[in-house]
């Protein structure tokens, strides 16, 4: 790999105003209606930055990789924390989550920006069209997808409206003189240009990930990006025959073209807004929609009176206690990522849906430029809040300690400590000194010259002001449920009610999984379906065969790390009217609703190989609670909405042991998340010999359904998990989670 021993990470630092105005990170829509030679510049210089050597430090390549493959040390960076020499940089699941995105943001901009003053301006003809585009260029600054507010309408205008423009587009014009008038568009996907006849990503280290514990899907074989890719094109002839076999009720027929299609790149970026918006999809197209729950969401998170650890990360399960009590600590900026990661990548296991990978897709960088603007507006909104040190066992993945040189030890006294604090280092990120960020460097995001549009302190009189406009676009944009509420009403009460869930990272050693919540609707036609919302579980094995990947990972293996998430269905009550049997249900009575989601709610757990997984439940692996609380709204939208303590309902208040349901052919796990073997058409699984069930080996008993059509054996679809494209029942398009992705049955 060339590298750039004396690279330093300080960002853009130019384009400052007159009176120190910062320049600004906009809305992509923005920028490019409104910033046309900025939007040139951002489209030409990322298009230039692909065709970088993958070897170069400061390629596209090899700066996405930080994020996880090709696993190698970037630019190379050591870094020795407590005595032991980590592996890998990650930072998911900690309270370093949103700290050590913000430097390698900056080292994307920062690059952006390089290109645009070093390769593109100097190479235009005439001196007032460089000095137009240098000054461009010295005011550019990423921009950010805001997939959290809503779209317009269900339109394919609308919905290309939301999406980032020209994303489905191939090739753009480029108005830039002295090069191409047509480009292939780097927003559409990236493309591989390999050098010394090497052709695609697994020639620069890229290779096959594990799926789950016998599912392996092979980038190396890619030179192109897939973004819900509309079949497993990774899997050969012989899988494809050997799960027909399996499931007769899904049969898939592999077609020729399936290998190029992987190596290629599939792009359906319109699918990605069939998965933000899927819930509830036999909803009469005559009713409008709820506003999609992402928005909810992220309304919950800046409501509620969260610490930072807390807003930080999934991994800040808090003890027993009052702060748990209060159930609102469930929701937080990671886990709302996480799922973004997933529908944008889909159902087949397109790349942002899978850590190692994910950041090669250029709505990565659009979606964590979101990410870091909800950080900044929330740190704004709590500027005294911050963390201290938490210093632990080193451990290996089975829990083991270790000594600083990795040698297994009895003795916790001999035993190594790993502290993370806000002194850790982020690595590989370096500054100007030659040392590495740590978050107390990072925490003021303005040292490094940009901010968004919302936090332009310049244009207030008074912070007073500044947050009251803040959070009247934080109730407009993402309060759609407090709208609906309030009504025309000053004041208004109401039933909040949240699915807060938790479950174990390493439940399946590592890989990656969905828990996907449904309410049975009951009318036995195909293909309506119960799908209401999910939780993923963004999450890569801590080894590659043998070798350790991500001793991040590790750590976390080792301690049974707890994650957390909250699904926010309060947008969803006034809907359960329309369920079939639901009678004059009352949804602001909490005892009516208590007892309509006992008998319909139900949950299955996905591997995204599209297998189910039945966990070990002795232990409580995965919780699935139902909270309520009574909100109050006020009209005023300077104010948020006043929230107090959570409550779990009685008899939803976490055990999964009749809630989940489970079809032939889900893996059985152990305790250690170990495959035991898998469910028959029975219900029971061959173990040493014995077939048992599920109330035997992992304390489970399959919640029975009413809807009696849906139950015909074979007619499970494993590979339903989201991405995919769906027609209703009048043949219209449909939400890709809710039918084919997170629809169960055909």
């Amino acid at each position: 790999m060339t590298t750039y021993p004396n690279y330093s990470i300080v960002g853009c630092q130019t384009g400052r105003g007159p009176n120190g105005e910062i320049p600004l990170r906009l809305n992509i829509r923005d920028l490019y209606n409104d910033h046309k030679d900025k939007w040139a510049l951002y489209i030409l210089a990322l298009r230039l930055w692909y065709d970088k050597d993958p070897s170069d430090a400061l390629s596209y390549f090899q700066i996405s990789g930080i994020h996880g493959m090709p696993y190698v040390k970037w630019n190379g960076e050591e870094i020795k924390m407590n005595g032991k020499q980590p592996t890998g940089y990650c930072a998911h699941s900690t309270v370093l989550f949103p700290s050590w995105h913000r430097p390698y943001l900056v080292l994307y901009e920062q690059r952006l920006q390089q290109i645009m003053l070093e390769e593109i301006i100097p190479k235009i003809p005439g001196a007032t069209e460089q000095a137009k585009y240098k000054r461009a260029a010295e005011i550019f600054r990423i921009p950010y997808w805001d997939w959290a507010s809503p779209a317009k309408g269900t339109s394919q205008s609308d919905i290309l409206e939301w999406l980032p423009p020209t994303c489905t587009e191939a090739t753009v014009k480029n108005p830039i003189p002295g090069f191409d008038s047509e480009i292939h568009n780097p927003l559409h996907r990236f493309v591989l240009k390999g050098r010394d006849g090497k052709k695609t990503m697994g020639d620069y280290g890229v290779g096959g990930l594990h799926v789950d514990a016998t599912k392996i899907v092979d980038y190396g074989k890619c030179i192109g990006l897939s973004r819900c890719p509309e079949d497993p094109y990774y899997d050969d002839k012989e899988e494809i025959q050997a799960e027909n076999q399996k499931n007769p009720g899904n049969v898939k027929v592999w077609q020729e073209d399936w290998p190029e299609k992987w190596r290629d790149g599939e792009i359906k970026s319109l699918e990605v807004y069939d998965n933000f918006t899927s819930e509830m999809s036999w909803l009469d197209p005559n009713i409008p929609r709820p506003q999609h729950g992402v928005a909810e969401n992220v309304h919950r998170m800046f409501s509620y009176a969260l610490n930072y650890v807390d807003f930080a990360t999934n991994g800040g399960v808090p003890p027993k206690g009052a702060d748990l009590d209060r159930g609102q600590w469930f929701q937080s900026l990671e886990a709302i990522h996480n799922n973004i990661h997933w529908w944008v990548g889909g159902t087949y296991n397109g790349h942002m849906a899978q850590v190692p990978v994910a950041s090669f897709d250029p709505f990565f960088w659009l979606h964590h430029a979101n990410i870091e603007r909800f950080y900044c507006m929330w740190q704004f909104m709590n500027p005294d809040k911050w963390f201290e040190d938490r210093t632990e066992i080193l451990t290996d993945a089975t829990g083991v300690m270790l000594d600083k040189d990795g040698n297994v030890v009895e003795d916790e006294k001999q035993a190594a400590r790993v502290t993370v604090s806000p002194t850790t280092p982020l690595a590989p990120f370096k500054g100007k000194d030659g040392q590495f960020y740590d978050s107390n460097q990072v925490r003021d995001h303005t040292k490094f010259n940009y901010t968004y549009p919302q936090l332009q302190t310049w244009n207030y009189p008074s912070r007073h002001v500044h947050m009251a406009a803040l959070l009247k676009e934080i109730n407009q944009k993402y309060g759609g449920h407090r709208k609906a509420t309030l009504g025309n009403k000053t004041e208004a009460e109401g039933l909040e009610v949240v699915i807060n869930v938790t479950f174990t990272k390493f439940l399946f050693q590592g890989y990656p999984f969905n828990v996907n919540l449904y309410l049975q609707y009951g009318d036995q036609k195909v293909p309506k379906t119960d799908f209401i919302g999910q939780v993923y579980n963004f999450s890569a094995p801590a080894s590659r065969g043998s070798t350790e990947v991500c001793s991040n990972c590790t750590r976390l293996q080792g301690k049974d790390a707890k994650c957390s998430a909250q699904l926010v269905i309060s947008q969803l009550l006034p809907y359960f009217k329309h369920y079939p049997g639901a009678g004059n249900l009352d949804v602001n009575d909490r005892d009516q609703v208590e007892k309509f989601l006992k008998e319909r709610l139900y949950v299955k757990i996905f591997a995204t190989s599209g297998r189910e997984i039945a966990p070990n439940n002795k232990s409580q692996l995965v919780t699935v609670a139902v909270a309520h609380d009574k909100v109050k709204y006020n009209n005023d939208d300077c104010k948020l909405p006043q929230f107090h303590a959570f409550s779990n309902f009685p008899s939803l208040a976490g055990d999964i042991a009749n809630l989940l349901c489970c079809g032939p052919g889900a893996l059985v796990l152990n305790a250690t998340g170990a495959v035991l073997g898998t469910l028959n058409e029975a219900g029971k699984v061959l173990v040493d010999g014995q077939l048992k069930s599920l109330d035997e080996l992992n304390n489970l008993k399959p919640k029975e359904f009413f809807d009696q059509g849906r139950q015909a054996a074979g007619q499970f679809i494993t590979t339903a998990l989201g991405g995919g494209r769906r027609d209703d029942d009048n043949n219209n398009r449909g939400s890709g989670l809710g039918g084919l992705g997170g629809g169960l049955f055909r």
